[in-house]
């Protein structure tokens, strides 16, 4: 847990991000809602990368939810990363190989999905099916 936290702190120091005095950030397993979308640990997401802008697959491993120095909340969504290997229409195709994970703030998440398995060799899919827009308010239960 020590190196989850350390990495957070990196990445807020990356982003320029500010905690509020005296704030605590908490990891959050579930709880956490994006636009009337509920997230929880394990479930799978299309996300943007922040320098290109390329769409990105991802599984959540951790949440982290803290309020920075303008008293707005925050949360961190810490993803397993899951490289997309074709798009097909209104889904897309992954491979299983993960390169390792990525830290990024909520209002990155686009899209939450469903991964289906691989039958009989064919590559395992992601279907989108419940869009996310960081214009939305996030809420906490």
């Amino acid at each position: 847990m020590k190196d989850i936290i350390c990495f957070t702190c990196r990445f807020f120091i990356q982003s320029g991000l500010k905690c509020a005095p005296d704030a605590v950030v908490r990891r959050r397993l579930m709880g956490v809602t994006i636009a009337g979308v509920p997230w929880s640990v394990g479930k799978h997401c299309l996300y943007t990368d922040g320098a290109n802008r390329a769409t990105l697959l991802g599984t959540v491993v951790n949440m982290f939810f803290g309020e920075n120095d303008l008293g707005d909340d925050f949360v961190i969504f810490q993803l397993q990363i899951k490289p997309i290997t074709a798009k097909k229409g209104h889904y897309c195709t992954y491979s299983n190989d993960s390169p390792g994970k990525d830290m990024v703030l909520w209002s990155r998440l686009t899209w939450k999905c469903k991964l289906f398995g691989a039958q009989g060799g064919a590559s395992p899919m992601a279907l989108p099916y419940a869009s996310c827009t960081p214009k939305e308010l996030m809420e906490f239960s």
